[in-house]
């Protein structure tokens, strides 16, 4: 898995370092693992949303200490929350004030009200941290120290090495069984291959589809995946100019690409092929009654000839360097073959990330990932595709898509918001609002003696390990 950079201030958590987060800080909720677009309880016992839907009310916890020993009270989660209010973010965009009403209970006010303001405190973000520790030591320690109220309290942290906890004897819920917990940074696959068949390591974690491919194939260890990112190509759809404002040439770059293979030749069988928009709908109960573009390279370039580009046209597409490039080789192969002549642009993550708000230019192609996922696909489609996001730039939504997709965030039911979301996915999927490729996976290995090892809760890559225990 990759090193631990950041992941002791919610704010400045990023991508896998929630992994390490999870060991040690706890959230008010955390997303439901029976009902797609719920939540559960965590630090927060229960909620009540007012009458009007102006406020929500949280009745906390009791007699719960951070790690340093000071007190989790309705204060603290208010300065927590102050940090993130305080910050530009989808997260807080409907918040409008938090108030302390005693020492174990906390008024959230909000602007507007809609389905995901609690999937909001699940994420990220609603990770709670000890304020004492914080102001004691500064933002830059407490990036490498996540003191929060967690089964685990983190001892030790080496960059590029390791994580290690040890179990807190005090904790409010399940105390682990397991004294401590090493997590290692091994990134060379041969290397962290070798160390689990020796059993130095118990469970790999987020492995390569090559390793799991191999391990899988021996029988003899537990293989759990887990939903992952989903891979998009992303064009400037919204500008007249581009080819692709038209729909033929955007049906056209989905026929043209084997998904099916690339996923089973490159990935190893390790993914999803993607006929999607909201990511995670065919996975959460509900069926969008879509058609799937399937590879189809015939139906390509007769769409491509009736858009007026019979002679084929060249374009740049940009991908994030980081991570294999096979995949992205193969669509260019296969898009050659229609004539959709494109350049590979492999660019820094830190770039890629930077280009992620702006739309591409002109008829330029861009790699995306789509947010979301089977546990919660409404909070994927807002934070993506709402009037107010920041990802997606230059991507034209359809007719009526805006109307529909306020309609399901404010829904009370998260199966009525989930049939809206269907009805959604239906309308830009047919649209070809843009192009969904796969959807990876996260893979783990276990050995066969690591028992009630828990790695997915609530439709993601949650672990809690307090339930794990070695039988040897």
């Amino acid at each position: 898995m990759r090193p631990a950079s950041r992941f002791g201030v919610p704010l400045n958590i990023r991508h896998a370092d929630h992994w390490y987060a999870e060991h040690a800080l706890e959230k008010l909720v955390e997303p439901s693992e029976d009902q797609a677009g719920a939540n559960e309880p965590l630090l927060a016992t229960r909620w009540e949303l007012s009458p009007d839907k102006s406020s929500y009310t949280f009745y906390l916890r009791k007699g719960i200490k951070f790690h340093d020993g000071s007190d989790f009270n309705a204060q603290a989660v208010k300065w927590n929350l102050d940090k993130v209010l305080a910050t530009p973010n989808p997260v807080s965009a409907l918040w409008e004030s938090i108030e302390v009403i005693d020492d174990y209970t906390l008024l959230l006010n909000l602007k507007e009200w809609d389905n995901q303001v609690l999937a909001g405190l699940a994420s990220d973000k609603g990770f709670l941290i000890s304020p004492t520790a914080y102001e004691k030591n500064g933002e830059d320690w407490a990036n490498t120290h996540p003191v929060g109220t967690g089964p685990w309290i983190m001892t030790d942290y080496a960059r590029n090495l390791h994580v290690k906890y040890e179990k807190n004897e005090d904790y409010w819920g399940q105390v682990p069984y397991l004294d401590e917990l090493d997590v290692l940074h091994i990134q060379d696959p041969m290397t962290y291959q070798a160390a689990f068949l020796k059993g130095d390591v118990d469970i790999l974690y987020s492995v390569d589809p090559i390793t799991a491919g191999e391990l899988e194939k021996t029988g003899k260890y537990t293989v759990l995946v887990s939903d992952g990112p989903g891979n998009a190509i992303l064009f400037h759809s919204a500008d007249p100019e581009s080819v692709w404002s038209n729909q033929k040439m955007r049906e056209a770059l989905e026929y043209a690409i084997d998904k099916e293979k690339i996923v089973e030749t490159l990935m190893h069988g390790y993914g999803t092929p993607a006929y999607e928009i909201i990511k995670g709908i065919h996975d959460a109960g509900v069926e969008p009654g879509t058609t799937p573009r399937t590879y189809n390279p015939e139906k390509a370039k007769q769409l491509i000839a009736e858009a007026g580009y019979a002679e084929g046209i060249k374009v740049e597409y940009t991908v994030n360097a980081m991570g294999p490039q096979e995949p992205n080789i193969a669509v260019q192969s296969q898009l050659a073959e229609v004539g959709i002549e494109i350049e590979l642009n492999p660019v820094t993550e830190t770039t890629f990330v930077k280009l992620g708000f702006e739309p591409p230019t002109g008829n330029d192609l861009r790699g995306e990932a789509q947010r979301g996922g089977p546990g919660n696909p409404l909070q994927g489609a807002k934070e993506s595709f709402s009037e107010k996001s920041m990802y997606f730039a230059g991507v034209e939504k359809p007719a009526g898509f805006q109307e529909l997709l306020q309609e399901a965030l404010h829904k009370d039911d998260p199966a009525e918001a989930l049939e809206i979301a269907a009805k959604l996915d239906k309308l830009a999927y047919e649209n070809a609002m843009f192009v969904p490729l796969w959807g990876a996976q996260f893979i783990h290995i276990v050995h066969p003696y690591v028992e009630d090892a828990i790695l997915m809760y609530g439709g993601g890559p949650h672990p809690k390990l307090q339930y794990a225990w070695l039988n040897e």
